[in-house]
């Protein structure tokens, strides 16, 4: 479920993370340099304006008889006016570059944490995977944790530690659920189905391999569908449906021939096609 091909999703979010850093800090100073001169200059010339109405003897400001000192404060104003403004427009810019950055790292602890799973290396994939979850949550980006939380519980069932990873993917569920992600869904109840045959509870493996089915062919993803067609398959037989499984197989077998045939062999990984997503939800695309 989590084989991780090069895509170019992939290839462009995978630039590291300094890289990124320099590219939004040289955009964070023309950005905020461009905002306070505008606000200054604004301003500025509302005070000249302002000593220009009011000038009628000379180069200074007489009201009366009296140097008026309205302009020049009027000027300070702008001065102190377009501090404000500039340094207000800045922390926005600020916070919205940080936040982009942040989200950036905590997609490339969760790459590091896949990759890590996907050799086995346990323990370096969980440092990784809830690196990536406190990131997200900081943030917050719910996609983002609904797709930490599903690797945090294959890492889980990797350790055999069945029912940390129940709850980890039952928490991934409901938050793609909620956020009406299908293929999220089909992702952590595939990977709920893997954690029941793990353990030997093959009816109920059964049951959540079809739902993840459902989900695959809701949004079209062939190669999902047959991994867990293959998977379902053994399952029914464990539970003596021979027949069953026979045609599960020769569904996969067909699928995968439509695919070897077809123009169009890209597969849908899941982690990296939900990068573009996790950054548009949290608004930093």
């Amino acid at each position: 479920m989590f084989d991780a091909g090069p895509t170019d999703d992939r290839l462009l979010l995978e630039r590291p993370l300094r890289e990124a850093a320099r590219i939004y800090g040289h955009r964070l100073y023309n950005v905020v340099s461009l905002c306070a001169l505008l606000s200054m200059a604004f301003y500025i010339v509302l005070g000249v304006e302002q000593a220009t109405h009011l000038t009628h003897y000379g180069p200074l400001p007489i009201r009366d008889g009296h140097v008026s000192l309205v302009p020049l404060l009027q000027v300070l104003l702008g001065l102190a006016g377009g501090a404000v403004i500039g340094t207000s427009l800045a922390l926005v810019v600020v916070r919205r570059e940080r936040r982009k950055v942040a989200v950036l790292r905590a997609m490339e602890e969760l790459d590091a944490a896949e990759a890590a799973m996907n050799t086995d290396d346990f323990e370096r994939a969980l440092l990784h995977a809830q690196s990536a979850l406190d990131l997200f949550r900081r943030q917050p980006v719910p996609l983002g944790q609904a797709r930490t939380l599903l690797v945090l519980g294959t890492i889980a069932n990797g350790q055999e530690q069945y029912d940390v990873a129940e709850t980890h993917l039952l928490k991934s569920r409901h938050l793609f659920e909620i956020l009406k992600d299908h293929a999220g869904v089909a992702d952590a109840t595939e990977a709920l189905a893997e954690v029941a045959n793990d353990r030997g509870r093959f009816d109920e493996a059964e049951v959540l391999y079809r739902r993840s089915l459902t989900n695959y062919e809701r949004v079209n993803s062939i190669w999902d569908r047959i991994g867990v067609l293959i998977n379902l398959a053994n399952v029914e037989n464990e539970l003596g449906k021979d027949a069953a499984a026979e045609q599960l197989r020769a569904e996969a077998q067909r699928l995968i021939q439509q695919q070897t045939t077809s123009k169009d062999r890209r597969e849908r990984i899941p982690h990296a096609s939900s990068w573009p997503r996790i950054l548009a939800a949290a608004n930093v695309g």
